[in-house]
């Protein structure tokens, strides 16, 4: 029922009021709104955080939905090559992370756009180098893939790397970091377009609210001039 109840919740915050369906549909697309919009998506779909740096440890768990919606950047490169302006774009789904030894962790995730064809997979490998204690900071680095499904005439995949750090104190985990989002996005063969793979810094910074079993982490970051908010909302073992 909480679950349930999470995500219907998520789901009216996050829907957009009106329905997108992402695509190349111009007949004679132009490389410079291919390029644009291309880097909103990688913006609004490379990975998300979500999670302190700090490691589950082997018998952690948790589970949860998650939301984001971004805030886009090249609104009119959308308009030149779907034929509609598109100020934000919004996915809702759930994901997971399994703590490992060592310090590594796991994590994957599924979600779909509430009112558009976008739908969008991946996972991360993260290693707290420092676990962190009372007094000191964890810190981290973690490498993350996602796959955008759904979407017309191209592919799209994301790679991020990041360095991040947080530190508990006592309910609430703070954490941020900085990474590298690298973005490969591929028109169909039969489309005079060339391929758009580039990279755009991110910055993000979030905080994790805990009361046993359940956490609430809110999240903000930044990919190459667009800004995403983000939300999880997971029950933790």
């Amino acid at each position: 029922m909480y679950r349930a109840s999470a995500f219907s919740l998520i789901l009216l915050t996050f829907t957009p009021a009106w329905a997108v369906d992402i695509g190349i549909f111009d007949p004679d697309p132009d490389q410079g709104a291919f390029r644009g919009v291309s880097e909103d998506l990688g913006a609004a779909f490379s990975y998300k955080t979500l999670n302190p740096t700090e490691p589950l440890g082997v018998t952690g768990f948790n589970v949860g939905v998650v939301a984001s919606y971004t805030s886009l950047d090249n609104d009119g490169a959308f308009e030149d090559l779907i034929g509609e302006s598109v100020n934000d774009l919004a996915t809702v789904g759930v994901g997971a992370i399994k703590g490992l030894p060592l310090g590594f962790d796991i994590g994957a995730f599924y979600t779909e756009g509430p009112d558009s064809n976008v739908r969008l997979y991946g996972g991360e490998v993260r290693y707290a180098f420092v676990p962190g204690g009372t007094a000191a900071p964890a810190l981290g680095v973690r490498v993350a893939g996602t796959k955008l499904d759904g979407i017309d005439r191209f592919d799209m995949e994301t790679l991020s790397v990041d360095v991040s750090a947080s530190k508990g104190f006592a309910f609430v985990t703070p954490y941020a970091g900085l990474g590298q989002v690298f973005v490969f996005s591929d028109p169909d063969s039969s489309i005079a377009l060339e391929d758009e793979d580039f990279s755009d810094t991110r910055v993000f910074a979030g905080a994790r609210l805990s009361v046993l079993p359940f956490q609430v982490i809110g999240e903000v970051d930044n990919v190459g001039g667009a800004t995403s908010f983000n939300l999880r909302l997971a029950f933790a073992l």
